[in-house]
């Protein structure tokens, strides 16, 4: 028999714990945005309940959020040292396969076994390379190529915290920039040399 996926592990849980305690709690549904179009500038968070005329959650539900030019992270109930991951997104480079360009994760923080917190996180990479996706996140990572338009990044899910149930998904946009359409220091060397050898080659052609 073959071991089970930590992902199909995770899921298994999230729906066992919805299962046990949705009796109890309401159900919200949350569209969170990431926008991160600008250099420099902090990486723009919407959806946020309570935020800009989306409803808030219940009474007793907090809702924190962080932001920086490089790093976006939601939290919504309580955060905890125990968690697990449930969701990891990374979006690549155009032209290349490997170069992950921004990081979209979720996860569930427990106390005593039960579920008391989701946090969601956007990470961009810096101007002078690509994100290293840590271990934990890795093993189930999914790569999609940047588009610059909106994308989802973390797919729907659900799941209990002590008074709501979350109904979740989470889309980003971020700055896309060519690789394949910037040039090397090589390339632009070699045609620079060029310049340099056609000005030459139209000098003498003026002095005859």
């Amino acid at each position: 028999m073959k071991p089970m996926r930590p992902l199909l592990l995770r899921s298994f849980l999230l729906v066992g714990l919805t299962l046990a305690w949705a009796e109890s709690a309401s159900a919200v549904v949350v569209s969170l945005s990431f926008t991160d179009l600008i250099d420099g500038a902090d990486i723009v968070v919407g959806g946020v309940p309570g935020i800009g005329g989306v409803p808030a959650l219940p009474v007793g539900v907090p809702v924190i959020v962080s932001t920086s030019p490089e790093l976006a992270t939601v939290t919504f109930g309580t955060a905890t040292n125990t968690s697990i991951a449930i969701s990891s997104v990374a979006l690549t480079e155009p032209g290349s396969s490997s170069r992950v360009s921004d990081l979209a994760s979720a996860r569930v923080f427990f106390e005593n076994g039960v579920g008391v917190g989701v946090g969601v996180s956007f990470q961009s990479d810096t101007e002078t390379g690509s994100l290293i996706i840590p271990p934990e996140l890795l093993e189930f990572a999914t790569f999609r190529p940047e588009t610059g338009l909106p994308q989802i990044v973390v797919p729907f899910f659900s799941s209990l915290l002590p008074l709501v149930v979350l109904n979740m998904q989470v889309t980003a946009q971020s700055d896309l920039v060519d690789v394949a359409a910037t040039p090397e220091p090589s390339t632009l060397l070699l045609f620079g040399s060029s310049l340099l050898g056609m000005g030459g080659t139209w000098r003498r052609y003026r002095h005859r």
